[in-house]
């Protein structure tokens, strides 16, 4: 099983207790770790994982110097590395487990490696529909409606528009990009066999 969690703490410890859990039923377990990582901790954190399990083996991923968002940007743009590091390994990967940021960057060399892609959100179901609903809310983030307005979102009862964080409202920052991103790709996911939740 393959497991590659995007940068940050919050993304990276849920995969690791995947990893370890899997480790510890003696399945073999990749992980790849994108670099530079965000922070001292986040390096820690695997340094301390992979001391702990010595057979779960590590690929890393190297980007470029900035973590978070042009970090998706240069994985997107880097996939013909993410196909090479899965034809690598030995045996072939059963599986990749990726994190929700990454799901529009590798399930296109997962289904052309005939390998299943499996979607890790580390967050709640509430947050997800509201990623999956994001394209359609759009223009109520970014008009001059009031920040008491109700965001509809179906399935769930409202959400105050006061509650979006800042970053979301701009339609044009990176985080909405790769938002918007998640929607194309998500006619291609079966979420009821694609998507893992915390």
């Amino acid at each position: 099983m393959v497991l590659m969690p995007s940068s940050g703490a919050g993304h990276v410890i849920p995969f690791l207790k995947v990893a370890g859990a899997l480790a510890s039923q003696n399945c073999r377990v990749t992980l790849i770790t994108s670099y530079p990582l965000v922070s001292q901790a986040e390096s820690a954190l695997i340094t301390r994982f992979l001391t702990l399990y010595p057979q779960v083996t590590e690929k890393q991923f190297h980007s470029s110097k900035d973590p978070f968002f042009r970090q998706w940007e240069l994985i997107h743009r880097s996939l013909p590395r993410l196909s090479d590091i899965l034809k690598s390994l030995s045996p072939p990967a059963d599986a990749l487990l990726s994190d929700i940021s990454l799901m529009s960057s590798t399930i296109s060399v997962t289904e052309s490696l005939n390998i299943p892609n499996y979607v890790l959100f580390a967050s709640s179901a509430r947050m997800f529909a509201f990623f999956a609903y994001y394209p359609a809310l759009s223009d109520a983030l970014s008009g001059s409606a009031g920040e008491d307005e109700l965001l509809e979102i179906p399935g769930l009862e409202g959400l105050p528009k006061s509650s979006v964080p800042p970053l979301l409202k701009d339609t044009t920052s990176p985080f909405a990009t790769m938002l918007r991103s998640y929607h194309e790709q998500s006619p291609l996911v079966d979420i009821k066999k694609s998507v893992v939740f915390q």
